[in-house]
């Protein structure tokens, strides 16, 4: 047994920080002259019951948080002498009888941890005695693998089997080389929050249950005050990263890339406020607990603030949804079971009863229904996809035992202080600008209305500028300045240099498809589905640009009858880029019963999508992804690919929406998002959730004839994360999303339009990720040693912009602005060239000239233009991104993500 665990040194530069850190108002309840009633449930789970779940529960756990929060439920509920919330509760390295009796449950799940352990945690060790910095378990998690660090901290502390090693690992050891992980190795946000997640900075709120406790048990064990108040600060980041101001709920994940769940989801909230109160009541305990009143009532209340917020929005039978403010989610057992654990702890610790009687009808709907005969927890949340309701949930187990463990503790000895919520403002010199007497008189009026609470939401506005979180005032709300500043806003001279240099160097199909969509966003956008004044039917006052494009179109267009394409250069995607203009052209008033080469505009157009979707373009066997490529399945992600051919994103199924709306034909809307579906499935790389440039379903990496000669070296496969290829991706499902809204079946495909705002924030928010200084991305996302690509910055801003346009989001709008200003300032020279943009044709070479560039700095500007509108609209109606309108993230999708 290793008495001696170190602490790193690194957190001494912690604790001056730590301790500047902000408080709240609720000083602790100081104890009370007298035990009110005791609130009895008539019924409660039995014993028989309870050992099914228990049985179960060790069944089921498979993952590092799962074991993590069965080893807690087991801590709790058969050996409370370990856990804070008990009386009983002791320091096991020091006193001998705990230390003699450490559960040989708890040493085997230390043991199994550590028999897992990944042999990486023992490289550059030197500094731990060849043990190593690293993680308790790997499994794309930071924080998870920490929730086993208690079980391993008392595996440590036990007389029997302390000094043991495990793959020549001690117990202090492998505790000591997770601390320093946490600490030392894994990223943080802006504001010093821990990463939940290993790979990037990432904000979950399951965080909350995993790391703080162990830090605070890690702290306890020591005499550590330091480690107990960097517990405090995560929980303090943690909740200014993840809270809604409005409800005092907490988001479950912001922040990085990837798996998003912006939305108040249950068990999240249940996480945040069960780890809250494990730190509080680790902190009560040690010697510290004195000088840290201030951190204790801040844990207090911030539990206090979501037990309450979820109170108010329980369903009939007591129990919460599952996205605990939407109506339309289900009941979840598992969430409602953590938030009534964490309400009886509430009152085991002393601090309030008031929420015994929500956890009482929780226990009694759960205990009467939703326990079967063999003991699982029924009508629980999937823990491994947010969104559905699964069959089983091994931490929904350990939350029955919490639940029970914290009642029973509650029965045997719970009460309240109770001191009002007024005295306690007073008690903890918590009066402000607003005198004593006034204080109480407060108090008074809402006693009188048997609601504490209501005071506290009062004067939470205040409170919160006690920690640093600004919340307007109702009615105050005010627009924040995202607007870019006069000087640096593209003029129209430079506009028009921008537009002029590209007559004079575009070839391609995808360059002059890209000028018509370029042209419809800054100058028409009556015909681009992304702006507030496009309606149906579309105008037949066609500007005579966009026929001329579609003219000289026509007028190259290959002879053959039948389905094929509009222009014949190698893609099957690249030239449906030219098929809105030619859509437009079959409506013009004026130009509409022209023939070209005996073809009209309208019988071209669907020569076009009868090419894409009627079989003669081949497609990837897995996904139904339509080739980029005419003559084999390949995907690509960037400008020369559509979805319905295997390359184009933005090429292909925007142009499919379109022709739906044109030709009333929904089928092709579907097809369109199905590309788009298909096209993630088959390029998206799963860590960043980045897209890969391209794919290619082929052995060879040229492509030959039938006599074996190479005839097409751009075969090659480009699998990097090419910024354009997640550019063109991005903006062109946006196109998409945009055009199924506009159109009559908006309703109807209102899952399609969710799962498509998601995918296009998944890439803008990794983009983000990986900004340069200059607000750039690298041509090679991941790779800070390719060059900042300015084509590609540029279309990501448009995009950016787009999504507060569209009221989707403003939250990327200071990464478009850094993007535009850079742009304007540096990167458009006196001719009206976009430089430093890649060339279009070598995808890993910066060019001398981008057609497809200057098209993108249009669109960035249409799209800035356009959201400036939007937001001085939005702010004369109702204020600026109404609660009504704002982007709450998507409904959950049918696809499985990571757990916690």
């Amino acid at each position: 047994m290793r008495t001696d665990l170190l602490v790193p040194a690194i957190l001494l530069a912690y604790s001056a920080s730590a301790q500047s850190s902000t408080s709240s108002a609720l000083g602790r309840a100081s104890p009370s002259s007298s035990v009110p009633d005791i609130q009895r449930l008539a019924e409660t789970i039995s014993d028989d019951q309870l050992q099914k779940v228990r049985d179960v529960m060790e069944q089921l756990c498979i993952y590092s948080w799962e074991n993590g929060t069965k080893a807690q439920a087991l801590l709790e509920y058969a050996y409370q002498d370990f856990s804070p919330f008990s009386r009983t509760f002791g320091n096991a390295l020091t006193d001998t009888s705990l230390s003699q009796s450490v559960p040989d449950e708890i040493i085997a799940i230390a043991r199994t941890t550590l028999e897992n352990r990944p042999s990486t945690s023992n490289q550059s060790g030197a500094a731990l005695g060849g043990v190593g910095i690293g993680s308790l378990l790997q499994d794309g998690s930071s924080a998870d693998p920490a929730s086993l660090g208690i079980a391993v901290l008392l595996a440590n502390a036990s007389a029997a089997v302390g000094t043991q090693q495990v793959k020549n690992v001690g117990w202090g050891q492998a505790a000591e080389s997770e601390l320093r992980y946490l600490l030392e190795r894994v990223p943080r946000n802006a504001e010093g929050a821990i990463s939940h997640r290993s790979e990037q900075a990432q904000l979950w709120s399951d965080f909350v249950y995993m790391v703080p406790p162990y830090l605070a048990y890690y702290g306890y064990l020591q005499s550590n005050q330091t480690l107990l108040q960097e517990a405090y600060t995560q929980c303090s980041l943690y909740r200014s990263g993840l809270q809604d101001p409005s409800t005092k709920l907490w988001r479950h994940i912001v922040q990085g890339t990837g798996t998003s769940d912006p939305g108040l989801w249950a068990t999240g909230n249940a996480w945040a406020a069960a780890g809250m109160l494990r730190v509080l009541a680790t902190m009560i305990k040690s010697p510290f607990s004195d000088q840290m009143a201030s951190q204790r009532a801040d844990l207090q209340a911030w539990s206090d603030e979501i037990i309450t917020a979820a109170k108010a929005r329980t369903a009939k039978d007591g129990l919460v949804r599952n996205y605990i403010d939407n109506s339309s989610t289900f009941e979840d057992t598992a969430g409602s079971t953590l938030l009534a654990a964490a309400a009886y702890r509430l009152a085991t610790l002393n601090l309030t009863t008031a929420h015994v009687g929500f956890a009482n009808q929780i226990h009694s709907t759960v205990a009467a229904r939703h326990i079967n005969s063999t003991g699982y927890l029924t009508g629980a949340v999937d823990p491994l996809n947010f969104g559905k309701q699964g069959t089983y949930s091994p931490e929904g187990q350990a939350f029955v035992l919490l639940m029970q463990a914290a009642y029973k503790e509650y029965i045997a000895g719970g009460g309240e202080d109770k001191t009002s919520a007024a005295v306690r403002l007073v008690q903890a010199g918590w009066v402000g600008g607003i005198g004593v007497s006034l204080v109480l008189a407060l108090g008074s009026y809402f006693e009188i209305m048997h609601s504490a609470n209501l005071l506290f939401l009062c004067l939470s506005s205040a409170m919160m500028a006690r920690d640093t979180v600004a919340v307007p005032a109702p009615g105050a709300r005010s627009a924040p300045d995202l607007t870019l500043p006069s000087s640096t806003i593209l003029g129209d001279d430079t506009l028009a240099k921008s537009w002029l240099t590209q007559p004079s160097f575009l070839y391609d199909s995808w360059e002059n498809g890209t000028k018509a969509q370029a042209l419809i966003d800054f100058a028409y956008p009556d015909y681009s589905p992304l702006s507030a004044t496009f309606r149906l039917p579309i105008s037949d006052n066609v500007p005579d640009e966009l026929i001329a494009i579609a003219r000289t179109t026509m007028q190259n267009r290959p002879s053959s009858i039948g389905p094929g394409p509009l222009l014949e250069d190698q893609s099957a995607g690249d030239p449906a880029s030219l098929g809105i203009a030619v859509l437009l052209a079959s409506l013009s008033s004026t130009a509409k019963l022209d023939r070209i080469k005996d073809v009209s505009w309208s019988d071209a157009a669907t020569s076009q999508i009868n090419f894409l979707s009627g079989g003669t373009v081949p497609r990837n066997e897995t996904t139904g992804a339509i080739s980029h490529r005419v003559k084999y399945s390949q995907a690509w992600a960037y400008v020369r690919h559509l979805p319905p051919l295997a390359d184009s994103v933005s090429m292909v199924p925007p142009f499919m929406a379109y022709y739906a709306l044109v030709n009333e034909k929904s089928e092709y809307l579907q097809s369109a998002y199905d590309q788009c579906a298909s096209y993630r499935q088959t390029l998206q790389q799963n860590t960043t959730k980045l897209w890969r440039h391209m794919e290619i379903n082929t052995i060879e990496n040229n492509i030959a004839n039938d006599e074996g000669e190479i005839v097409d070296q751009t075969a090659k496969p480009d699998i990097s994360l090419w910024a354009t290829g997640n550019a063109w991706a991005a903006s062109g499902m946006l196109r998409v999303y945009a055009t199924i809204l506009q159109s009559p079946y908006n309703e109807e495909m209102s899952k399609e339009c969710d799962n498509l705002k998601l995918w296009v924030q998944e890439i803008i928010a990794g983009a983000t990720v990986w900004t340069a200084s200059s607000g750039l991305v690298h041509n090679n996302m991941l790779n800070s040693s390719t060059f900042e690509d300015t084509a590609a910055s540029t279309l990501l801003a448009a995009t950016m912009y787009r999504l507060a346009a569209l009221d989707i989001t403003p939250a990327y709008v200071p990464y478009a602005n850094k993007i535009y200003s850079t742009i304007a300032e540096k990167y458009i020279n006196e001719m009206g060239y976009l430089t430093g943009a890649v060339d279009p044709l070598k995808f890993n070479v910066m060019g001398t000239e981008s057609p497809e560039g200057q098209a993108f700095v249009l669109m960035m500007h249409a799209a800035y233009r356009d959201y400036i509108a939007t937001r001085e609209k939005s702010a004369e109606d109702s204020g600026f991104y109404s609660e009504a309108s704002r982007y709450q993230g998507p409904p959950p999708i049918d696809t499985g993500v990571e757990g916690t």
